[in-house]
């Protein structure tokens, strides 16, 4: 396995503009995507506030080859790559991979519910021995409310076990601290990142309060970074219409 170090820092939700034809605007994209590293912001794109479930395979790979040939650094990227078709989600990342990008953000299959922890285990670890590249790095996407289907804490410590650096992260998009805290408690030092703002602030607090009953020398990282907690400001207008928005704009995950 290759020594690729995981991300850190703050990730935005980028928002993804659509021209009048319904087509995404790479150029506004683009703009935004750098004035947001300008303020030394991560770019996690193709998630839920960038609609990724309402682009094609082929719109998110055209993205991002543009974005990196337009000087947008693949590795302060976290595309999403998650879908409900597995050749979908191999072939995406497998291709940000090759790119660069610092990780991908992948959704368990979700359109089918009440998937148990085997079959959920089985689809993410086909994917990654299907991509065969050690330089892949998974973040895990976990929001209940919306997919319907998450990532246990058993199943969790299943996939960094069997794939160790590779299963890089999570994005902890649930909204409930106690499920953020019992895997930072869980898994001390891995990369679990909640996607929320009210709970961002909680591991900060944790870790002062336990720094002051520990040991200066102390290794403990209650969180490696706080995804999500950024707001893309594209305008809305520049959003594509309802008719093909599948994620609504209430979502701020």
């Amino acid at each position: 396995m290759t020594d690729q170090a995981p991300m850190r820092g703050v990730l935005s939700p980028v928002v993804t503009p659509f021209d009048a034809d319904l087509r995404p605007d790479v150029d506004r994209l683009t703009r935004h995507c750098k004035w947001l590293l300008s303020h030394d912001c991560g770019l996690a794109i193709f998630g839920t506030n960038s609609e990724g479930n309402s682009l094609s395979v082929e719109e998110k790979i055209d993205i991002v080859d543009r974005l990196v040939e337009a000087g947008v650094d693949p590795a302060r990227m976290m595309p999403g790559t998650g879908a409900c078709a597995l050749p979908d989600t191999v072939k995406l990342s497998r291709h940000m991979t090759e790119r660069g990008c610092g990780g991908v953000l992948m959704l368990p299959p979700f359109y089918y519910k009440g998937v148990s922890d085997e079959g959920i285990y089985r689809s993410i670890a086909e994917v990654i021995n299907r991509v065969g590249d050690d330089r892949l790095r998974v973040y895990l996407y976990h929001i209940p409310p919306v997919a319907q289907v998450g990532f246990s804490l058993d199943l969790i410590e299943r996939l960094i076990g069997d794939f160790p650096g590779i299963v890089a992260g999570i994005k902890d998009s649930s909204g409930d601290w106690s499920n953020t805290k019992a895997m930072l408690d869980r898994f001390p030092g891995w990369g679990c990142s909640p996607a929320t703002r009210r709970c961002c602030w909680k591991p900060c607090a944790t870790a002062a309060w336990a720094a002051s009953r520990r040991p200066a020398t102390s290794t403990h990282r209650p969180s490696s970074s706080c995804t999500g907690a950024g707001r893309s400001r594209t305008p809305r207008s520049a959003r594509r219409p309802a008719p093909r928005c599948a994620t609504g704009s209430a979502n701020t995950s």
